[in-house]
């Protein structure tokens, strides 16, 4: 709940309410007046500047452009990759507790790049210490319009072409995935293959009904095969989670670990703008960064274009290098 006292007048609203009625005020207002969800100020914004500073040793601009743009953080991108720590800690939990986890959320809320540069950057850091995680075995890739020659590559890349070849020839039998899997790991108990599966949803829009059921198989199979070493995580658009009630066997893979990704919140915000520019010795106009989180409050898909504007704000105001 906020409030307001203009004059003689105390005016209540609750955060994300409307405020209907009369206002009268005798005299003038300064300064910034809000009714609801008040945003962030600039004063605001540079206290938490101020808190991140601290954490690092400032240094002179060292000539890159810290922003994404309009692309994906791969691995390679995670020390720039900020505001999102609370929920990768998260999703670690949830791969210890599971051999599926599915990440969810509008396009544009940042699924792969939380994936790729938040929770498999992690994995690969050793964040499960137990399960040794650094010496997990990983691949990536998206099913386009045949997910069992995405896998086979996959396959291929980890071990051999002839086991992507082998992979591809026996893909309609559904031990297929966790026989491949085993043939690629170690003998060690702890280890694991993680499989992440980015824009899932394409099985939905570019596979035949047929095509998907036997995806899907493979998939299920590996995930519930008693001791099975396969972690499979999923990255999927939210509009799509109605489709898995098709296939049985996807929706419990589903209701096993789901995650959907809302808005980030305002102090995350400030620190995925503010937190790549100070790490390459740029500064960034507190100012700047409130209007940014203001114009982005409760709009989760809308993290693409804001990267894309720091990004073009960045090379178009960058200082010279010495």
């Amino acid at each position: 709940m906020t409030e307001e006292t203009l004059g003689s007048q105390n005016i209540q609203a609750s955060d994300n309410s409307v405020a209907v009625g009369n206002v009268s005020v005798g005299g003038s207002i300064g300064g910034d007046f809000f009714i609801g969800n008040k945003g962030f100020s600039a004063d605001e914004v540079s206290v938490l500047v101020a808190q991140i500073s601290t954490t690092f040793q400032p240094k002179p601009f060292d000539g890159r452009c810290p922003y994404k743009g309009l692309d994906v953080f791969e691995e390679e991108d995670a020390e720039m990759f900020f505001g999102r720590e609370k929920l990768v800690q998260d999703l670690v939990v949830r791969v210890k507790e599971s051999r599926t986890v599915f990440v969810t959320g509008p396009s544009g809320s940042g699924k792969s790049s939380l994936v790729r540069a938040g929770l498999i950057y992690a994995l690969k850091q050793g964040d499960i210490k137990e399960s040794n995680s650094d010496r997990w075995l990983y691949a990536t890739l998206k099913p386009g319009r045949d997910p069992f020659e995405a896998v086979a590559g996959a396959f291929s890349r980890l071990k051999s072409p002839e086991l992507g070849d082998y992979f591809l020839q026996n893909a309609s039998r559904p031990e297929t995935l966790h026989k491949c899997a085993e043939s690629t790991l170690s003998e060690r108990s702890d280890q694991r293959l993680v499989l992440f599966i980015d824009q899932f949803e394409e099985i939905f829009t570019q596979l035949h009904k047929d095509r998907a059921q036997a995806f899907v198989e493979l998939l299920a199979h590996a995930a519930n095969v008693e001791q099975g070493r396969v972690i499979i995580l999923f990255s999927m658009r939210s509009d799509f989670i109605p489709n898995c009630v098709i296939y049985p066997k996807l929706n419990t893979l589903l209701n096993r670990q789901f995650v959907q990704i809302g808005a980030m919140q305002g102090d995350e915000l400030v620190s995925a703008i503010a937190q790549p520019a100070l790490r390459v010795g740029l500064r960034i106009d507190p100012e700047l960064i409130a209007q940014i989180i203001n114009d982005m409050q409760g709009e989760p898909g809308s993290l693409p274009l804001m990267q894309f504007a720091l990004k073009i704000c960045s090379i178009r105001n960058k200082p010279k290098v010495d």
